[in-house]
């Protein structure tokens, strides 16, 4: 599974994170939550009950405009970043670096839950550009650069 990255920084361009999965069977409750790097809970950022499969009518119709079907968890179960700082009593950007988001599935009472984790990062730092070049060919302007 590779990692996404994303810069909750409100310039409106990747600045939330959301699990998109579909969900072949109901299940009694399904939530969701951000870990740490080292995997322990720092969020909890979706807690539904009863929640229903997805219909095989909505996965072959409801495909979204990039082709992945974004049911089940989405709308509800989004992270924008942010953490809890006791100490000032308000939400605040989360640092920097590697993070998860864990979804749980439970079907019924006595039953496992069906876990997934998913890397994520986060990354606000703007690119740094050097050898920046710009040539013409032909009419042509290319520029050329490493990061």
């Amino acid at each position: 599974m590779t990692s996404t990255a994303f810069s909750p920084n409100e310039d409106e361009v990747l600045d939330r994170v959301a699990p998109g999965l579909l969900i072949l069977r109901n299940a009694k409750a399904v939530n969701a939550y951000v870990l740490d790097a080292d995997k322990n809970v720092i969020r909890t950022i979706a807690k539904n009950n009863d929640v229903r499969k997805t219909p095989y009518t909505s996965i072959m119709e409801g495909m979204n405009g990039d082709g992945l079907a974004n049911y089940a968890t989405a709308e509800y179960a989004n992270w924008d970043g942010m953490l809890y700082n006791s100490q000032t009593g308000e939400y605040e950007v989360a640092k920097d670096g590697q993070y998860y988001i864990q979804v749980e599935a439970i079907r019924a009472a006595g039953v496992e839950p069906q876990v997934i984790t998913m890397p994520v990062k986060i990354d606000t730092c703007e690119p740094e550009l050097k050898d920046v070049k710009m040539t013409e060919k032909d009419g042509e302007s290319y520029v050329t650069f490493f990061v």
